[in-house]
């Protein structure tokens, strides 16, 4: 330490995707020359916006350089003839596309979004559709240039499916998912958790929670959970992300949220509106969107604040829902034992038990994880552990209305059946 404080940090940044356009046009006619091959504009510009998109653990323009020099020396391997190969943006997309062993077609993506998040999150098709519209609106140029993709307030009670939804927007668009607990980020010292240590402090040289993880990715579904638990200078740094789409970490760096999914997610209540009695006009009730009281969110949230969000998304409750709910966990249960070789039976009248056992309260979809955690996990967790389903097996689960409880019927499989059948 002593040796590093004779010298001044200089922070040479990344250079901005224009700067990278002029370096590359400056050396393509090097790599053209060595690969006997030339290169189209629109090469060069796919080079620097797929880097940017899917390369993220290194920096423009080395990165960049890289896909056109590999691009080159693949059209040269290749080469049948003494004519001059063109290499164009589909031969860059398609080089992209066999390193990370994937397609690349974000149209297709965005375009199937909306009906992929409506098959894993139930009773929010409002929810998703609104979200879905918005970065449609963002994907297709229509918004504020230098923000990031989108900045959505999720709002509603526990266990609705907020964090769940966040988390299946990140898997289907293909992008990483940061998530920060607020609970953490009640000081107002704890706003240099995210953007790194001051200089002089413990931690300095270590970067930001926040600042570092986007800089390595910087396609993110960036999601701050339960925000109404934040300090308020959490906030203040939050304002200038929505609003700008860049900050500033304690080296001088400057970390852009060009290309990120903002995602607050909060349990405070925007009540109903109760009807009114007598002769008030209704007409909101008949065009299929409910009232909502947004008093609560006012108070919590200023008028800047909520003045920089894309969209406020009201989520509603899983109580009509809540067999579609036992379900998908029913599914993901048997997907787990078949895992570990085990065939896993569930009768009708057990999901009718637990639909009718569910107790809503303030837990949502929580309390019935905990429920079929009790009331079926437990059991076939002992079986797993000591008796018959050690080495695999079959699982039978019925209701007796009888005896008001879950019968289970286990049969195994021994060691010599199951090397048999492995064999085979």
């Amino acid at each position: 330490m002593a040796l590093v404080r004779r010298f001044q940090k200089v922070v040479v940044e990344e250079p901005s995707e224009e700067v990278t356009l002029k370096i590359l046009n400056g050396l393509k006619g090097y790599y053209e020359k060595h690969h006997k091959v030339t290169y189209t504009e629109s090469a060069l510009k796919a080079a620097i916006t797929l880097s940017e998109r899917y390369i993220n653990e290194r920096h423009l323009p080395d990165k960049a350089i890289d896909l056109i020099d590999e691009a080159g020396a693949r059209a040269k391997t290749r080469k049948l003839s003494n004519k001059k190969i063109i290499i164009s943006e589909k031969e860059i997309e398609s080089l992209v596309a066999s390193i990370l062993n994937s397609t690349l077609d974000g149209m297709k993506q965005i375009k199937e979004l909306e009906g992929k998040l409506k098959n894993s999150i139930f009773g929010q098709d409002e929810a998703i559709e609104n979200l879905c519209t918005s970065i449609k609106l963002s994907k297709a140029g229509l918004k504020k240039a230098l923000r990031p993709t989108g900045c959505y307030l999720f709002v509603e009670p526990t266990g609705v499916g907020k964090t769940e939804l966040a988390k299946q927007l990140a898997l289907f668009c293909d992008m990483k998912l940061l998530k920060y607990d607020m609970s953490e980020f009640s000081e107002a010292s704890s706003v240099s958790k995210l953007l790194g240590s001051s200089p002089g402090y413990v931690g300095f040289d270590q970067g930001g929670m926040l600042t570092d993880e986007v800089d390595k990715h910087p396609y993110s579904v960036v999601l701050f959970d339960e925000i109404e638990k934040a300090n308020h200078e959490i906030y203040n740094l939050l304002l200038q992300i929505m609003d700008e789409g860049v900050i500033t970490d304690s080296v001088g760096k400057k970390v852009k949220f060009l290309h990120c999914i903002i995602i607050l997610t909060s349990n405070v209540s925007a009540e109903k509106i109760k009807p009114s009695i007598g002769f008030a006009d209704n007409n909101l009730e008949l065009q299929g969107h409910a009232q909502f009281n947004m008093e609560n969110i006012n108070s919590e949230f200023s008028s800047e604040f909520r003045s920089r969000l894309d969209k406020i998304i009201l989520f509603n409750p899983i109580d009509t829902i809540v067999d579609k709910i036992v379900d998908k966990s029913l599914r993901e249960l048997t997907s787990l034992l078949a895992d570990r070789k085990i065939s896993f039976l569930v009768s009708d009248s057990v999901k009718q038990f637990l639909a009718a056992n569910y107790s809503v309260n303030n837990s949502g979809a929580r309390s019935l994880d905990r429920l079929i955690d009790i009331k079926i996990k437990q059991h076939i967790a002992d079986e797993i552990l000591f008796g018959k389903l050690k080495n695999g097996g079959f699982v039978k689960i019925d209701y007796s209305q009888k005896h008001s409880k879950i019968i289970f019927k286990f049969i195994g499989v021994n060691k010599k059946l199951k090397l048999e059948l492995e064999t085979n």
